[in-house]
């Protein structure tokens, strides 16, 4: 079995208990200094979440199957994917090369 040891983000402290949950995450509490908070912060998971996020979109699924996929609200993805679109380089036609002529019809 693996042991990590968690350390106090307030005093460096190694007297951690667990404290509860919220939205699904434990909840830690040092004993030395009675400081509470995540061991994992959200900001990475939000990261990890929206990397599946494009993931699935690069897999062309549908805005709904992602939502059920991610657990992320419809609108949300909706919104990424419109800075998805914006964020990327324009797609521009290429530019005619010197001297070559556009042949519209026949002979």
């Amino acid at each position: 079995m693996v042991y990590t040891q968690h350390y106090c983000a307030k005093c460096a402290s190694d007297q951690i208990r667990r404290n509860g949950s919220s939205g699904g995450r434990a909840k830690y509490q040092c004993k030395a200094c009675r400081h509470q908070g995540y061991f994992q912060p959200a900001a990475e998971e939000k990261a990890r979440q929206y990397a599946q996020v494009d993931q699935l979109l690069l897999e062309r699924n549908s805005l709904r199957s992602i939502a059920r996929a991610t657990g992320g609200a419809r609108n949300t993805i909706a919104k990424r994917v419109k800075k998805s679109r914006g964020a990327g380089p324009a797609a521009a036609s290429p530019a005619p090369e010197e001297g070559a002529k556009e042949v519209l019809g026949g002979p």
